[in-house]
């Protein structure tokens, strides 16, 4: 980076960006930006979901994982590009091959787009271990967690600690 002085001197300083890996709170700071960005990107417009006292539920996060909520296929979209704008200012980005959608009760719905590139729509999706269905139904998710291979207490019991 070219730096000019008071006294019209030019001068050449290193410029580094992002964190260093490694560094304790570097998982903290990218989860402050990752609430601002989430902040600036949804606002109580009209576009989210029914919540308590009046109030409307437009996002879902844990970590970089987040649901966007919204009560029709506009609203979302508009979501959707909030996000991608407020993002974009602080240098990420949405992965349109790790974003998904998913429509509960509605039919013939227009895609839903990051930028020019349409996200896949989905019937069902795993969020935070948790399988969830278009039509609401907890069956699946029991299932699948039913099904999930745990190790039996002999085989803790057999195994030392030490080897």
């Amino acid at each position: 980076m070219l730096c000019e002085n008071r006294d019209g001197n030019n001068r050449v300083l290193q410029h580094h960006d992002g964190c260093q890996t490694g560094v304790h709170f570097t998982p903290f700071l990218f989860l402050m930006v990752v609430d601002f960005v989430m902040r600036k990107a949804t606002v109580e417009d009209g576009t989210g979901v029914k919540w308590v006292n009046g109030s409307e539920l437009n996002d879902l996060d844990f970590a970089d994982d987040i649901a966007l909520l919204a009560k029709d296929e506009n609203g979302l979209q508009q979501l959707t590009s909030n996000l991608e704008i407020a993002a974009c200012r602080f240098g990420l980005r949405i992965s349109t091959e790790n974003t998904k959608v998913m429509y509960v009760g509605a039919r013939n719905i227009t895609p839903i787009n990051v930028g020019t590139e349409p996200i896949e729509e989905v019937t069902r999706f795993t969020y935070l271990g948790s399988l969830i269905t278009k039509n609401g139904d907890a069956e699946m998710d029991v299932k699948s967690r039913v099904e999930v291979p745990t190790p039996n207490n002999e085989d803790l019991i057999q195994r030392p600690y030490h080897q």
